[in-house]
């Protein structure tokens, strides 16, 4: 028609309205798709603040106990008696002290450890994470069996205190005195001096019958003698049956015979049990305590198994 003009892209009013409702609609979804991812973005960057936020208090809460745990140690070493010179190290109670601390550190690991599997934005690192801590869990459970087994039944006790105690026979001239150092524990504070024989023979056709063996036991450091007597014809002598409860001391035997002669020295070591039946009971609690934490991860793999490392 005369008078009209065409649009100049050749499009009618009524296609251009079309085409700009369809624009507006593919817009508006793309607009949301945008919003919603950034608001993914926002939510895993708020996760990883709050994970190295966890990782910082984790590190604030273990670095004082850890210095206190070193602290300690050496400061229960020397309570005990512990000194160099003479050497004598009693590590049971700093032992006890620190597989306990260790074993609560291990507690408390376990606590942020779950909270950084909840507030991580990732579903396949909370279940790397759980199964990562699952299978350290396993391998504790096992070692802790071990030592339990180890330390609970007598076995290991009684092989010890059988292979520490011993017989020797000491051989004397005649006026000519001669000492045996011992200690009244071993120099680790486990093993103890139960008793101490001192036996002496002789054949009547070889020696004259007034033979005898003057001893002594002494302390090595002060010299203050504990025990003074003799031996004559088949004299056997033992002493410190209550030994056990003794402290740490150097001891000196100080020997000296008549004539050329030999006695025989008798030295009965025990293991003290109790101590090893505390450090079993440690073994449980460390055996218990992780298998319960693999308990506890063990819905949180089965939850997140299956989902990509990105998800």
């Amino acid at each position: 028609m005369a008078g009209t003009q065409s649009p100049k892209d050749g499009l009618s009013p009524e296609l251009r309205k079309k085409l700009k409702d369809v624009e507006s609609k593919v817009e508006g979804r793309t607009q949301i798709r945008r919003v919603k991812r950034l608001q993914e973005l926002q939510d895993k960057l708020e996760e990883s603040h709050k994970i190295e936020k966890l990782k910082n208090i984790e590190k604030k809460v273990f670095l004082p106990q850890v210095v206190m745990i070193i602290v300690l140690f050496p400061l229960l070493l020397h309570l005990n008696g512990g000194s160099l010179a003479p050497f004598y190290l009693p590590f049971f109670y700093p032992l006890l002290m620190l597989f306990t601390w260790i074993l609560i550190l291990f507690i408390e690991s376990f606590a942020f450890r779950i909270a950084e599997i909840k507030h991580h934005p990732s579903k396949g690192v909370k279940c790397l994470m759980a199964r990562k801590s699952m299978k350290k869990g396993f391998t504790m459970v096992i070692i802790a069996l071990i030592f339990l087994a180890i330390l609970y039944t007598p076995y290991l006790g009684q092989e010890i205190s059988e292979r520490s105690s011993h017989e020797s026979e000491i051989e004397l001239e005649g006026g000519r005195a001669k000492e045996v150092e011992l200690g009244s524990r071993g120099r680790f504070g486990f093993r103890v001096i139960s008793n101490m024989t001192v036996e002496f023979s002789y054949d009547l056709t070889d020696l004259e019958q007034d033979l005898k063996v003057d001893f002594s036991i002494y302390q090595k450091r002060t010299r203050d003698p504990l025990v003074s007597d003799n031996l004559t014809y088949h004299s056997r002598k033992s002493f410190f049956e209550d030994f056990p409860e003794r402290e740490f001391q150097e001891l000196v035997l100080w020997l000296n015979s008549s004539d050329d002669t030999t006695v025989r020295l008798f030295l009965d070591v025990e293991m003290e049990q109790n101590k090893l039946y505390w450090l079993s009971f440690i073994s449980f609690l460390y055996m218990a305590t992780f298998s319960q934490w693999s308990a506890v991860l063990y819905p949180i793999r089965k939850k997140y198994s299956g989902t990509g490392i990105y998800q």
